[in-house]
């Protein structure tokens, strides 16, 4: 039974991603949107050399995502952002998929991190990478700014103090909420073939992340049905700089810190 790593942007994907991949068993792409020009067999025997079939050709122009998500084998997975199916219906096949739907507790830091994102080109280079240059083409949005995303560049070249307006801030924090919100009450008739973890206990360390977390790594072996691996992220990351350095409003907008709570997602 394949899988999928469903969540809005900026929740900790990329991180989970790698870390499943990691498992032996397991096999897992990032940014599936950036992949549907080929089938799930042909992007993973780019990466996964193999002398498996390849798939049947992508045959459905008018929901490609959902129709590539049926077409990945037994124990395959790629995380697949809100907007690439839509939150509020999902339309996959539950006997032939597992969903895990991870969230982020905390919106505010979601959303900070998202207005931050959308201006990187003004301010440098990636804040994560690959730890191997090889696993660079799991995800394109990692090779344009790979170069120079380092911990040396991002300490050389400081970034102009952005502006976030705050009611920006609330906008995105009541949009990313109800997305959340549509999410999880589309996910309910899947039952048991949903696991929701938050990332904020994937790892007691972000910025070292070296395991998942072993409860919660022992739960996603167990609901794809695999023995228990440690789950190793094949990320690094590269920039220390702490938000509040970037955002020249910081002690405005942190008072409009922001959390789901724990009881409406689990």
């Amino acid at each position: 039974m394949g899988f999928i790593i469903y969540a809005t942007q900026r929740s900790g994907t990329q991180m989970l991603t790698t870390a499943i991949d990691s498992h032996s068993k397991l096999r897992a792409m990032a940014e599936l949107r950036y992949h549907l020009d080929r089938t799930p067999q042909q992007v993973f025997d780019s990466v996964y050399p193999s002398e498996r079939s390849p798939d049947l050709a992508i045959s459905s122009p008018t929901d490609p995502v959902t129709n590539w998500i049926s077409l990945m084998g037994d124990h395959d997975g790629a995380n697949v952002k809100y907007g690439d199916i839509n939150e509020n219906v999902i339309k996959l096949n539950p006997s032939t998929t597992k969903i895990i739907h991870l969230v982020r507790l905390n919106i505010f830091d979601t959303v900070v991190s998202k207005c931050l994102n959308a201006s990187k080109k003004s301010w440098g280079g990636n804040a994560h990478i690959y730890k191997k240059k090889e696993e660079y083409s799991l995800n394109a949005t990692v090779v344009y700014s790979a170069h120079n995303a380092t911990k040396e560049f991002h300490e050389k070249n400081r970034p102009k103090s952005a502006f976030i307006p705050p009611n920006h801030v609330k906008y995105m924090m009541d949009k990313t909420a109800k997305s959340i919100a549509a999410a999880h009450t589309s996910l309910k008739p899947y039952g048991q073939n949903v696991l929701t973890v938050a990332y904020e206990d994937l790892t007691s360390n972000e910025h070292e992340a070296h395991e998942i977390n072993p409860e919660v790594g022992k739960q996603i072996c167990d609901f794809l049905s695999v023995p228990y691996e440690k789950l190793c992220p094949a990320t690094l990351r590269v920039n220390f700089i702490k938000n509040e350095d970037y955002i020249e409003n910081y002690d405005e907008i942190r008072s409009l810190k922001r959390t789901i709570p724990r009881e409406l997602i689990f």
